[in-house]
């Protein structure tokens, strides 16, 4: 039992860290509403799998995502967190805002990926919370 131990802890020893994902500021529109965000990209060539994180009630920046946005990049996803209307860098107002507003900021995101190099446009999923 202990060799299986201590083959384990070398083995640990020469494992490498995971790499650390890319980050880049990204700026989208809504109509005339300008939001603010991050994406997030896994180390590893290739197009990816992405995902969009949503935000609930309230107000809320995109920094409530990061965690999460992190581990996602570890398992090989694109992230897009942005900071939620009226809030953080974002402009417009979450209290003046419509469900169909906040879709359209949805929406936008969606777009936004799209066009991004490392993401397979057609394996785009959302991360929602609450409202």
């Amino acid at each position: 039992m202990r060799s299986v131990i201590a083959i384990c802890l070398i083995g640990l020893w020469f494992v490498a860290p995971p790499a650390r994902a890319a980050e880049r500021e990204v700026t989208f529109k809504n109509g005339s509403i300008e939001l603010k965000g991050t994406v997030m990209v896994p180390s590893g060539a290739g197009k990816h799998p992405a995902v969009v994180f949503l935000h609930g009630s309230g107000p809320s920046t995109r920094e409530g995502a990061r965690p999460y946005a992190e581990e996602f990049a570890r398992l090989g996803l694109v992230s897009l967190f942005f900071d939620k209307r009226g809030c953080g860098s974002s402009g417009g107002s979450w209290t003046q805002a419509s469900l169909d507003d906040l879709a359209g900021d949805a929406l936008s995101a969606i777009a936004l990926l799209k066009q991004q190099p490392e993401v397979n446009p057609a394996n785009i999923g959302l991360w929602g919370v609450s409202q």
